[in-house]
C-alpha cells in the first residue's frame, strides 16, 4: 500500500502546501485527500492524504492498525503562535488583562475526518519543534518499490535494500567516464555537441565525483585521498539518489529502515557504477588466468570478451 501523510493544522490542500510542509518531491496533481481530522497523528487535527491510486476506504487515521514517525523536517514557529516568545515580549507592548472568558466544553477528539471544507478543529498545542507532517503506512501492508516508483526513472543499478525489494539506484558517476543523470545538449558554432548535466543534478552529481575519487583511492584505481566518506554523507547521498526514481526522502527511508550498514554502502557504491568496477576487474582477473593456462601448453588461444561464451 502506500504511505499516508498528516499536516497537521493544514488549510487548503494543494502544492503550495506539499512545498511549505518539506514535501515538494509531492505533487499535488497525484495525490488525494477525503478532508479534515480533528485527532491525527501528535492529537493534532489536520490533513491526511496519500497517492491517489489509494482505496477510499484507507486513507483515515487509524493508530491501531498503522505505524507513524514524526517528519526529521520541523516548523520554527511564528511569536504569534509560541506564547511568551522572546520576541513576542520585546516587540509587542503589554497589553491591559482581559476578563477571564467563560471556557467551552472540550470537544470529543475522532479518528475519522470531518467534512471536507470545514475548518480544522484545535487539537493538542503545537511546540516550537512542531513536526512539518507526518508519514506513515499501514502495518500489515507497507509501500512497495512498484508503488513508490516515478514514471521516468535514472538508470543505474539495482540493489536490494532491508525491506527484501531491490530498488534502482540511479548511476551518477560511470565507469570509465559518463553519467546516466540527464544532460542538456547545446551545438558549438564548431557543430560539436557540448553536455552539461542538468543543473537540478549538479550538486548531487559533485558529490557523486567526489565519492567517487574516495573509494577509487582506496582500491588504489587512483592516488589515494586523506579524507573518508562519513556514514552521514553516505547516507545523505544515497537518500537523494532513491529520491530522484522514486517518490520518497529521508523520512520515508527512516521509517522503512532500508538502510543497513551494508545497504548503505551497496547503494552508494552503485551510484558511481561500482559494480561495473567489479566486472572489469573480475574480467581482468580471468583473462590472465587464461593466458597463464595457454602459456603453459604452448596454445595461443583469443581472448574473450563480454560474458566470456
Amino acid at each position: 500500500m502506500y504511505f499516508l501523510y498528516f499536516v497537521p493544522n493544514a488549510g487548503k490542500f494543494d502544492q503550495k502546501l506539499l512545498d511549505d510542509s518539506g514535501l515538494g518531491y509531492l505533487t499535488a496533481e497525484k495525490m488525494t485527500q477525503r478532508g479534515y481530522t480533528s485527532a491525527g497523528p501528535g492529537d493534532c487535527a489536520g490533513i491526511i492524504f496519500a497517492d491517489k491510486r489509494i482505496e477510499g476506504k484507507d486513507l483515515y487515521y487509524r493508530p491501531e492498525e498503522q505505524v507513524w514517525a514524526r517528519s526529521l523536517k520541523s516548523r520554527v514557529l511564528s511569536s504569534e503562535l509560541v506564547v511568551g516568545s522572546q520576541k513576542n515580549e520585546t516587540q509587542n507592548p503589554p497589553r491591559r488583562a482581559s476578563p477571564p472568558r467563560r471556557a467551552s466544553p472540550p470537544r470529543r477528539a475522532s479518528s475519522e475526518p470531518a467534512q471536507a471544507g470545514k475548518p480544522a478543529q484545535a487539537g493538542k498545542p503545537k511546540t516550537p519543534d512542531s513536526p512539518l507532517f507526518w508519514v506513515g503506512y499501514y502495518t500489515a501492508n507497507p509501500p512497495t518499490e512498484k508503488e513508490l516508483a516515478r514514471e521516468s526513472q535514472i538508470d543505474g543499478h539495482r540493489v536490494e535494500l532491508m525491506d527484501g525489494q531491490k530498488f534502482l539506484i540511479p548511476c551518477a558517476r560511470c565507469f570509465p567516464v559518463g553519467t546516466k543523470l540527464p544532460t542538456t545538449l547545446r551545438l558549438t558554432k564548431d557543430g560539436s555537441l557540448n553536455q552539461s548535466i542538468v543543473l537540478k543534478f549538479t550538486d548531487f552529481s559533485a558529490r557523486a565525483e567526489a565519492f567517487w575519487q574516495l573509494i577509487a583511492g582506496q582500491a588504489g584505481l587512483l592516488e589515494k585521498e586523506e579524507t573518508t566518506p562519513t556514514a552521514v554523507d553516505q547516507f545523505k547521498l544515497a537518500a537523494e539518489a532513491l529520491g530522484f526514481n522514486y517518490r520518497l526522502d529521508v523520512d520515508e527511508i527512516n521509517l522503512l529502515g532500508l538502510f543497513t550498514t551494508d545497504t548503505l554502502y551497496e547503494a552508494t557504491l552503485a551510484i558511481i557504477d561500482w559494480p561495473m568496477v567489479i566486472e572489469m576487474l573480475d574480467r581482468i582477473k580471468e583473462d590472465l588466468k587464461k593466458k597463464g593456462r595457454d602459456g603453459m601448453t604452448g596454445e595461443e588461444q583469443p581472448i574473450c570478451s563480454g560474458d566470456g561464451n
